[in-house]
């Protein structure tokens, strides 16, 4: 039941991959989760230009047996922008721990890859049931991964990069 509101994350070790917000991560534990919580009008970004940007932006749940750990819980992910070059948001949550939450009106991309992210929205599991609509996504792999069909709506996506004869979609 928590709010993560208003905030920035920046990636700038020159050493080392960094990551902006990890939930249900750590050593398996099973009440690491994230249930009835939101993540709104925050940034994610590089201060290195095209360097050193955030592996991935945000990450629930690991990738592990411990279900219990795995949950995005009527929860809301929404109105973010989020430069990170590997994952926007990466979700590793089990298809009925992920009941009604969104994903919505986040801007995805990356700095360090012209052609954006390498994954916009991605889950590690299939079918998922989380709703993922009104999302502005520039990714080199496909920007909406694992998803049930009718959860994706209205989202726009490009995986052309900076080209100038970039094609967007509608979903």
């Amino acid at each position: 039941f928590s709010i993560v509101d208003n905030c920035a994350f920046f990636g700038g070790s020159t050493t080392a991959n960094t990551k902006g917000i990890l939930i249900g991560i750590e050593a398996e534990e099973a009440n690491e989760m994230m249930a009835f919580s939101k993540i709104t009008n925050c940034k994610w970004n590089t201060f290195l230009a095209r360097e050193n940007e955030l592996d991935i932006g945000i990450q629930i749940g690991m990738s592990s047996a411990q279900i219990a750990g795995r949950i995005f819980y009527g929860s809301e992910i929404s109105d973010n922008i989020i430069m990170a070059k590997d994952y926007g948001i990466h979700l590793y949550t089990g298809e009925s721990n992920n009941n009604g939450s969104v994903i919505a009106r986040n801007v995805i991309g990356s700095v360090q890859l012209e052609a954006g992210a390498q994954h916009g929205i991605y889950s590690a599991a299939a079918d998922e049931l989380t709703k993922v609509t009104d999302n502005r996504i520039s990714s080199v792999e496909a920007p909406i991964t694992n998803f049930a069909t009718a959860n994706v709506i209205f989202n726009v996506t490009s995986t052309a990069g900076n080209e100038t004869d970039v094609e967007w979609t509608w979903s």
